[in-house]
């Protein structure tokens, strides 16, 4: 059984998010695998965000996806001996008001609207969804052990 641990920068919206997608559709493949999410730069005592990046998650990981290329350079820079595991699938922060809307679609939409009405924030739809961004980088986030199912 193979570990993945998506990462981005709060734990609050895309890992999220890329973790219930993941799920589903390793699920639905009859595949194996465990997956995770954390935020790589949210504080460590704010009770908002749901995990953090550190050594065990880690070492956990067989796989770590990260949504910016920052975040592959900081894990090599503070972690270097997993930074081997490390790739990045370049998915914009959808609250960045320097990126274009991304619609985030299921299975993760449900959870999407509870956090973002937790937060009082508004969902913004556009022509290019979460589900499709993680699709087309399925080759990169697999590990081989996980391709052949």
């Amino acid at each position: 059984m193979s570990n993945y641990l998506f990462v981005c920068a709060g734990n609050a919206i895309r890992s999220p998010f890329a973790e219930e997608w993941f799920r589903a559709y390793t699920r639905s493949r009859g595949m194996r695998v465990q997956v995770g999410s954390a935020g790589l730069y949210c504080p460590e005592r704010d009770e908002r965000w749901f995990n953090r990046v550190n050594v065990s998650w880690l070492h956990w990981a067989d796989r770590v996806i990260v949504m910016e290329e920052r975040m592959l350079q900081d894990i090599g820079r503070w972690w270097p001996q997993h930074a081997y595991k490390v790739v990045n699938i370049d998915v914009p922060d959808i609250f960045s008001p320097a990126c274009p809307d991304i619609e985030i679609d299921n299975p993760a939409a449900d959870v999407a609207r509870r956090l973002y009405d937790s937060d009082g924030l508004e969902i913004h739809f556009g022509p290019i969804t979460f589900g499709k961004i993680l699709e087309a980088n399925l080759e990169r986030i697999l590990l081989p052990c996980d391709m052949r199912r």
